[in-house]
């Protein structure tokens, strides 16, 4: 398998002489498409056993269908309950995540018997998430939550411990996080901000957020703690309240006693659009 394959150079390589300082960055393809992982993983997953995301139910009131509407998606999952695969294929993706688990811990167990597990900092995460059927759709390039929720774990031996953070955190805070921790001063005008803080349990007193585009500007997102506030060029908006809705079947933006929070989360997302211009970075429309 070519994951295992890369797990075992990685593994190699930090059994030999590692320079000082030293960085690995490591990537595997799976839990990508296709899900062909050894049987044993599968086996892991009996098809009848396996649940279905709580998401699966069909759009609920007012979310815009831009992308559930996309005619790939509807033939494809429309071939899905036609043939009752379901949950072969939520199955068969759980055996995939169980495949890359074990790859992550090849590299860890190496870097365990290496003796500079206690000197080394590691960061596991994902590029992005996965739709396995909520909101009848299938794959990522969406601004929903299945495909914009990633993992982030990142374990410092020479902090200790650190405490599970429930407020909105960014890739982009990954590069100048790894600055801070190696003893780097992050360059001028870097995206994302040092999750250090954070790690040590010195919780910012404000709510943060993420920003989220998707592929070809398709649409611009800001996820806090609580809600998503989700503006399209269409002029379409969507507003989740994750604490009431957690699925995204009730879409908040247009009500009237959500005019407040839309327009202060619509603020948010115009000035950080704003800021990612004036870097040269999105080249976004207003946000009207």
């Amino acid at each position: 398998m070519p994951d295992v394959a890369v797990a075992d150079w990685a593994a190699r390589r930090i059994a030999s002489s590692l320079p000082q300082p030293w960085l690995a960055a490591i990537g595997f393809r799976v839990p990508h498409l296709p899900w062909c992982v050894p049987d044993r993983y599968h086996a892991a997953f009996p098809s009848a056993a396996v649940e279905l995301p709580p998401g699966r139910l069909a759009p609920g009131k007012g979310v815009v269908r831009i992308y559930a509407d996309l005619p790939n998606d509807r033939q494809f999952h429309a071939h899905v309950e036609r043939r009752g695969v379901w949950q072969e294929l939520v199955a068969s993706y759980l055996a995939a995540m169980l495949f890359a688990d074990d790859c992550v811990g090849r590299v860890l167990g190496a870097l365990r018997q290496s003796g500079e597990e206690a000197n080394t900092v590691v960061v596991v995460t994902s590029d992005h998430g996965f739709h396995l059927g909520e909101h009848r759709h299938w794959g990522k390039c969406t601004l929903w939550e299945p495909a914009t929720r990633i993992p982030l774990i990142v374990s410092v031996p020479f902090l200790g411990p650190g405490p599970a953070y429930a407020e909105a955190v960014s890739l982009l805070d990954v590069y100048p996080t790894v600055l801070d921790l190696c003893g780097f001063s992050p360059p001028p005008g870097l995206d994302g901000r040092s999750l250090r803080p954070v790690l040590e349990g010195r919780v910012e007193p404000t709510e943060s957020a993420a920003l989220i585009m998707a592929p070809t500007k398709k649409g611009w997102s800001l996820r806090t703690r609580h809600c998503r506030f989700t503006w399209y060029p269409t002029g379409h908006r969507e507003l989740y309240d994750y604490a009431t809705d957690p699925h995204e079947r009730h879409n908040l933006a247009w009500e009237p006693e959500f005019c407040e929070t839309e327009g202060a989360l619509g603020r948010r997302l115009q000035a950080a659009l704003e800021e990612q211009r004036q870097r040269g970075g999105t080249g976004r429309e207003d946000v009207r």
